[in-house]
């Protein structure tokens, strides 16, 4: 699911802010994901973009050694656009 007109503080509809919200899940026997990604590209209507993302990431491993690798965690991202063309962004990430 990818809404690009999300409004997280219009929680009856949702709509109207201009926020970026993405949902994923990838659900297969060898690898499943779960991605939930939320961008405000104004935040508290400043010239400055921050997004939050949340990930669930395992799948099997065979071949050898069989075995199961699991990765979760977060991340949050800032942003400047400097034009048109140009932007710098800046994240801190964790995971497990």
């Amino acid at each position: 699911m990818h809404l690009n007109n999300f409004d997280i503080a219009n929680p009856w509809k949702f709509r109207g802010g201009g926020q970026d919200f993405r949902l994923k899940a990838n659900i297969a026997t060898k690898h499943s994901s779960y991605i939930m990604s939320w961008t405000d590209p104004e935040f508290l209507g400043n010239p400055f973009s921050f997004g939050v993302d949340l990930f669930d990431d395992a799948f099997d491993v065979t071949g050898g050694q069989n075995y199961t690798q699991s990765d979760v965690g977060g991340q949050l991202r800032f942003g400047k656009r400097l034009s048109e063309y140009n932007t710098v962004r800046v994240s801190l990430r964790g995971e497990s």
